[in-house]
């Protein structure tokens, strides 16, 4: 496998024109819980300001969904940012794509899981008319690693690229 290293200045511009967020994953359970106090408070006064649906228009179990559905989009771009601290090792930023209200008329596209359809936006790397700004190709784990590293390097020079080509010295292990 390859890992691709863009230049930060030129994701962050195209994930903007695309509308998505660049952020930094939380791996953190004590800031985790920070941040989830600070929703829930956030939607607890939504709910307070807004008061409950009138009975005509909900049933009383969900009187309070229009403030939830207020701060939704929130609240699932925050979701998208929170990890198991067992993937800290990771460090992992994400482009966190806009929300998705109505699913019949989207650009969501799906592949085949092991057991389900997963859904996914297409993010373009490139802006339009603009060319790929590659750092670095980091390679592996493999268990040819030169070999790897050398078709990789042809591929990329052939297609006028000359990022710099990086073992990711992560051991490979058979699974």
């Amino acid at each position: 496998g390859v890992s691709l290293g863009v230049s930060a200045p030129g994701l962050l511009e195209n994930s903007a024109a695309q509308g998505f967020r660049v952020v930094k994953c939380v791996y953190d359970p004590t800031e985790q819980r920070r941040i989830a106090s600070v929703v829930v408070a956030s939607i607890e006064s939504v709910a307070s300001r807004r008061g409950p649906s009138p009975a005509t228009r909900a049933h009383p179990s969900q009187s309070y969904h229009p403030a939830f559905n207020e701060c939704e989009d929130d609240v699932l771009r925050i979701a998208a940012v929170l990890k198991s601290p067992a993937f800290e090792e990771e460090a992992e930023w994400r482009a966190v794509s806009p929300i998705v209200a109505d699913y019949g008329h989207t650009d969501i596209s799906y592949r085949p899981g092991r057991s389900t359809l997963i859904p996914y936006k297409l993010f373009k790397l490139a802006p339009t008319g603009g060319g790929l700004q590659l750092a670095r190709v980091f390679v592996g784990p493999t268990p040819n690693i030169n070999l790897s590293m050398n078709s990789i390097s042809q591929f990329l020079s052939r297609n006028g690229l000359n990022p710099e080509i990086v073992n990711s010295q992560v051991p490979y292990r058979e699974t």
